[in-house]
């Protein structure tokens, strides 16, 4: 900027802020719209109005679509994509010789149906989480609280929960009501959306600790519903998008007032995520009262075991010590031509030494020390058995989850993301303003600000929401998204290539109460799911990338499914789940 002239009076500069209705202008911010579906000029080759809007785009572009592939493709492609997991050969030759109308029908409906269908979903959205058995990435620390938020987003798709339900009970389900006990501690658990992750748990300097935190959940939230990345906004504006350090700090101050971590006492350095009590209804309490009784006679049990095993393994140590003084002090074999000493000895005791029965020492001093070493194998199993059931002992349900603060208020902005370089004045709580079609609600005294952003977030009105959820179940099922850069909608992302599409999909999902399953079933219903994966030289040429959809994408088999399919196929797969997650030792 060149160096600065003393003798001209410098002027500070005002902050250049947000252009929020420039930034409203990005077809990412525009309201959702619902356009009808077009006409095409083969009107009998839709199954569906999402194929309307798939052969419009190749009309234009003088493309078609391919052939469809056969029956074994399809059944193997939803099976996959459903479940995780292959069609059996009883399933393929039921589907194959099924010549009725509804045949597709009949075998979507049973995947929708199955628990694996959950388990595959609530897979992917546990990668959105962050979700670990472990907590933090530094430090092998058990979670033992998080297998709850999984079994509780694997249920959540399995009864296909509204989605918008879904987002606000993740995001201030303590402060939902509920229609009863088990509702309520749903919601609790729901809120460990916010608390999983990676949780730098043993970091000494606890006030970045708290902003890291934070970061990670203001990241989660921008990626998961909106489709936006949050995180650079923690220092500065940011560089692309329209938005501010308003909007990052306006959910901070929500987010930190809503504490998610606590130092342990007489642990260091250590801190621990908040864990909730969960409510109970009188059934639930007298079956874990029942439990924690069979858990604590089964440690006095394993006690009285280890006690016994120890004053066994005792005698067996005084045993071969005497193996072990006999055969040092035993009589030397008198050598030719000597006398023997012993029996030259006159002392009685020595003379008892020569006549005994010689000491049996090798087989005896084997038989003893195999049984020492057995003593000591189980006394270690029974040690790691009664450590294990202590640390379950309590079996009082509790969750990692989320809870007002005592003291919910607005926060400063941090200088540069350093929480101790917080700037005057203090930020209003808030939401991201260039997606909001009206002011922020005003938050109560006394509350975070989670439930306002909760229904901010799950209104039908949020640009974002909708489409970004959508675009995420498409780009799961045809491997590549509407939108490609599925976790950006921002102004670095990429356009959607079938912008119509996407509304109508968003606007349609809505319409059906948010249902996932409603969702799933009409896109992998529709002839563009039906498609091969056959190459067509003509379209080729003309859309190299497949971004009309004239044939379906091929998609590697992901790890799970792998892994699965190959239990499956061998008959091993452990068809139980949800609990704990054990180690591998307990399992």
């Amino acid at each position: 900027q060149g160096a600065a002239d003393p003798r001209v009076t410098q002027t500070s500069k005002n902050r250049k802020g947000i252009d929020l209705d420039e930034g409203r202008k990005f077809w990412a911010f525009q309201p959702v719209s619902d356009p009808a579906p077009p006409t095409v000029t083969d009107s009998s080759w839709p199954l569906d109005p999402v194929d309307r809007f798939i052969l419009a785009k190749q009309d234009q572009a003088s493309v078609r679509p391919t052939h469809d592939a056969d029956r074994y493709t399809w059944l193997r492609r939803a099976s996959l994509d459903l479940t995780g997991l292959p069609p059996t050969p009883g399933e393929i030759s039921d589907f194959v010789k099924d010549n009725a109308p509804n045949a597709c029908e009949k075998v979507v409906d049973r995947l929708l149906g199955s628990r694996a269908y959950g388990e595959r979903w609530a897979r992917h959205w546990l990668d959105l989480t962050g979700y670990a058995d472990m907590m933090g990435t530094s430090n092998n620390v058990f979670a033992e609280y998080a297998w709850r938020y999984r079994d509780y987003v694997i249920a959540a798709f399995n009864s296909d929960k509204p989605f918008d339900e879904f987002v606000r009970e993740q995001i201030a389900g303590d402060l939902m009501p509920a229609k009863s006990t088990e509702d309520h501690a749903e919601n609790i658990i729901a809120t460990g959306f916010l608390m999983l992750g990676d949780v730098e748990i043993v970091n000494p300097d606890k006030a970045k600790m708290e902003a890291d935190h934070i970061d990670s959940q203001i990241i989660k939230i921008g990626q998961t519903f909106l489709g936006m990345t949050l995180g650079c906004v923690r220092c500065h504006d940011h560089k692309f998008d329209p938005v501010g350090l308003e909007d990052y700090y306006g959910i901070a101050g929500m987010l930190r007032s809503s504490p998610s971590t606590h130092k342990m006492p007489d642990m260091g350095v250590w801190s621990t995520l908040n864990a909730t009590m969960l409510p109970e209804t009188p059934e639930q309490l007298a079956s874990r009262k029942k439990i924690e009784e069979e858990t604590t006679q089964r440690i006095e049990k394993l006690t009285a075991e280890q006690k016994t095993l120890t004053a066994e393994k005792a005698d067996l140590s005084k045993q071969l010590a005497a193996i072990s003084g006999s055969a040092t002090t035993a009589p030397r074999t008198a050598q030719a031509g000597q006398a023997n000493p012993v029996a030259a000895s006159t002392d009685n005791a020595q003379k008892e030494i020569a006549t005994a029965p010689p000491v049996q020492t090798s087989t005896d001093k084997d038989a003893l020390t195999k049984r020492r070493d057995e003593i000591d194998a189980q006394l270690k199993k029974i040690a790691a058995d009664i450590k294990h059931a202590e640390f379950f002992g309590d079996k009082r349900p509790k969750a990692f989850a989320m809870s007002d603060g005592p003291n919910p208020t607005d926060m400063p902005v941090y200088v540069r993301g350093n929480p101790y370089a917080p700037a005057e004045g203090l930020m209003p709580r808030g939401a991201v303003r260039v997606a909001s079609w009206e002011p922020f609600p005003s938050i109560p005294n006394g509350q975070s600000g989670r439930a306002q952003l909760a229904n901010w977030l799950a209104d039908k009105r949020n640009p974002l929401t909708a489409r970004v959820t959508v675009n995420r179940i498409w780009q799961k099922l045809f491997g590549e998204g509407l939108v490609r850069s599925v976790d950006y909608f921002g102004v670095r992302g990429e356009a959607p290539t079938h912008p119509e599409l996407l509304d109508h999909l968003a606007t349609r999902f809505m319409k059906a109460g948010w249902s996932q399953k409603s969702l799933r079933r009409s896109l992998v219903l529709s002839r563009t799911y039906r498609l091969s994966s056959a190459n067509e030289s003509a379209a080729a040429k003309i859309d190299p990338e497949n971004k009309l959809l004239w044939r379906m994408n091929r998609q590697r088999l992901d790890a799970e499914a792998m892994r699965d399919s190959m239990l499956a196929i061998s008959g091993e797969l452990t068809r139980e789940s949800g609990g704990p997650a054990l180690v591998l030792e307990n399992p």
